[in-house]
């Protein structure tokens, strides 16, 4: 819209399934967001995003429309449709010396008619980061999300793709990192990260259970993740690799309690570049 003013809205098509009757559904996910610049330092954004489905469903006009709050549709104008609608802000700040602050809050059906059975459907993330000694850079972020996020009592409204989540890998957990980057060369990046992670038991592409949902969060027996690792990242000629090797510490791993093990583990990506110019006669 203008430089201090960023409209983006999204219609997407997701695979078709088939419930229990064998009839067809069609999966639809929608999503708008407005971002403003409120000073040279401070930015804003508000987002809403819905995942759509039925049989023979199409993308409804007020869902189409990126200036029309969805919650309201939902709740007022196709609640006898099956949606599940999701709203969400941002904010960030630089600091005069280069750190950049931000955080970002969402939450699951902020308007419904059952919200005293299914509460705490909600996800946050904090971030920082800035530059480091000499060339160096560091950042590091925490993220939570709620067992009831993203998810409904009917699975084909939660926000997956084949059992993959739209934006967010999983529910029921929380996750925290810091990394310390710096560049070797002009072409090449080597950075030590540090990270944890809890997870429960809920995973996004189960249905909610209506009788337990007020369990506490995380649910069940909680798998701890411990890890400490070095990356390496760059390009040579048309060849990019991306390498990590790390210990991992897990605690109650699969979800099985009283368990533990410790090990190495290592990951190499290459990938190979080939392109070619000229003139098409």
């Amino acid at each position: 819209l203008s430089r201090d003013l960023h409209l983006i809205s999204t219609v997407g098509f997701l695979r078709d399934t088939s419930d229990i009757e064998g009839t067809t559904i069609r999966r639809y996910q929608v999503a708008s967001r407005l971002g403003i610049r409120l000073g040279e330092r401070l930015r804003g954004a508000v987002w809403q995003t819905a995942v759509l489905e039925g049989p023979a469903r199409d993308v409804e006009g007020p869902f189409r429309n990126p200036m029309v709050l969805l919650p309201l549709v939902n709740q007022f104008g196709m609640g006898d449709r099956d949606n599940n609608v999701m709203v969400g802000a941002e904010i960030g700040w630089r600091t005069p010396n280069g750190i950049d602050l931000s955080a970002e809050l969402a939450i699951d059906d902020i308007v419904q008619r059952d919200i005293e059975r299914f509460p705490h459907r909600w996800a946050a993330t904090i971030r920082a980061a800035g530059p480091g000694p000499g060339r160096s850079s560091w950042r590091a972020w925490y993220t939570r999300a709620s067992s009831l996020a993203f998810r409904t009592s009917d699975p084909m409204e939660s926000f997956t793709e084949r059992g993959v989540g739209l934006g967010r890998g999983w529910a029921d957990g929380d996750r925290v990192e810091v990394r310390l980057a710096h560049p070797i060369g002009d072409q090449w990046l080597a950075a030590v990260v540090l990270s944890g992670f809890r997870h429960g038991e809920a995973e996004l592409d189960q249905s909610i259970d209506v009788d337990a949902a007020l369990e506490k969060w995380p649910t069940g027996t909680i798998e701890r993740n411990l890890r400490a690792a070095v990356q390496l990242s760059g390009r040579t000629g048309s060849v990019e690799a991306r390498g990590d090797v790390g210990i991992n510490h897990v605690t109650n791993p699969e979800h099985q309690g009283g368990q533990g093990r410790t090990g190495l583990e290592a990951r190499v990506t290459l990938q190979l570049r080939l392109g070619t110019q000229g003139r098409l006669n």
